[in-house]
């Protein structure tokens, strides 16, 4: 009535191939260029576990029946035979995204910058760093604008106040399948779960962001919350609308605010999903008894992603390695959303027969 199984794995793999980070100016980008070369790149450490619980609920004239499934696992860039500490993915296309691999931390995490909100006046803006080689003015970093963290202290913004800022790797997946029979009907459930994993929402920081976003391509309705600026009898600017979260609206994004990836748009992405429900009808045998060359015969009604429940503003949490325009298989960016496209529910009906 009840069976448990139970696995826990830690691999180690070392001579990873794959190719050579190397800077564009040497010729491994664009058009006419020539592949980063493939080399024994360094060494990864995988741990996992899985649990699987099957039982026999009741076993009657009614029948019920479970399997349920969790696992989980972590990895670890372990070392590096360059002289490189750090690994970075990126794709044209999505120029603001970085994922990065750090030495002894998990692969392909987000890395960007920290928005620790918007300028809400002039003298807001001089007393905090702004990027580097701008000034405090209307046509540069000016009120309205992103106020980016200062990581290293420098009292400069610049490519090295990125940090971490998500991870795209589940902590826990989870696998529920109910199956119930009553006489010559079946009717089986299946739930999954993914939890613990970020998921970089790339469509919102497109269009959400009218300097981000191209012409002609439209916006969300996020876009509206915009920082709206004004002016005090005294001539001083300030931020109307203090609780804005989008910059404001400029010819010339001096400050980055369309072109820098920040925590602002990495989201959970968490989800539960009825993946599938499927009734089954068996007709008896003594119906069957008088058709010939039938020995058997099913029919099924079933329905597949009926119901997610997350919180992530996307249209599809699951998401997995982006796999859309310009994407590279050996360069798989992990865990961004670029306008993936989601899972469709599909009702279906089928025949079987066995002769």
């Amino acid at each position: 009535r009840i069976q448990l199984e139970g696995d826990y794995y830690i691999k180690k793999t070392n001579d990873l191939i794959m190719s050579l980070p190397l800077p564009g100016y040497m010729g491994t980008n664009l058009a006419g260029s020539i592949s980063s070369p493939q080399v024994n790149l360094g060494g990864l450490e995988n741990k996992g576990y899985g649990i699987t619980l099957n039982t026999v609920n009741l076993d009657g004239a009614f029948k019920w029946r479970t399997n349920l499934n969790v696992s989980g696992f972590r990895n670890k860039l372990l070392n590096l035979y360059s002289e490189s500490a750090t690994l970075d993915r990126t794709n044209w296309l999505m120029p603001a995204f970085i994922s990065r691999s750090i030495i002894g931390q998990p692969l392909w995490q987000f890395y960007g910058y920290v928005k620790e909100g918007l300028f809400t006046s002039v003298e807001d803006v001089k007393n905090s760093a702004i990027p580097v080689n701008n000034t405090v003015a209307p046509g540069s970093t000016w009120v309205g604008d992103i106020k980016y963290k200062d990581i290293n202290g420098d009292g400069v913004i610049d490519g090295r106040d990125q940090t971490i800022i998500g991870n795209p790797w589940p902590k826990l997946n989870l696998g529920f399948t109910n199956t119930f029979n009553y006489k010559d009907f079946e009717l089986s459930a299946m739930i999954i779960g993914g939890f613990g994993n970020d998921v970089f929402n790339y469509v919102r920081f497109k269009g959400e962001n009218p300097t981000a976003s191209w012409v002609g391509s439209g916006l969300l309705e996020g876009a509206r919350d915009y920082a709206k600026l004004g002016t005090a009898d005294n001539g001083d600017v300030y931020l109307i609308n203090k609780n804005a979260s989008i910059p404001r609206l400029v010819a010339s994004d001096v400050n980055g605010n369309g072109n820098r990836a920040t925590q602002d748009y990495v989201e959970d992405g968490s989800y539960v999903r009825l993946k599938n429900v499927q009734l089954t009808y068996s007709l008896p045998a003594e119906y069957l008894s008088r058709i010939k060359y039938i020995k058997s015969a099913r029919l099924g009604l079933g329905v597949q992603n009926l119901l997610t429940i997350t919180k992530y503003k996307g249209y599809d949490p699951e998401i997995g390695a982006y796999v859309g325009k310009e994407a590279d298989p050996g360069n798989a960016l992990i865990g961004i959303d670029y306008g993936r496209y989601p899972s469709t529910r599909m009702y279906t009906f089928n025949i079987a027969l066995d002769f």
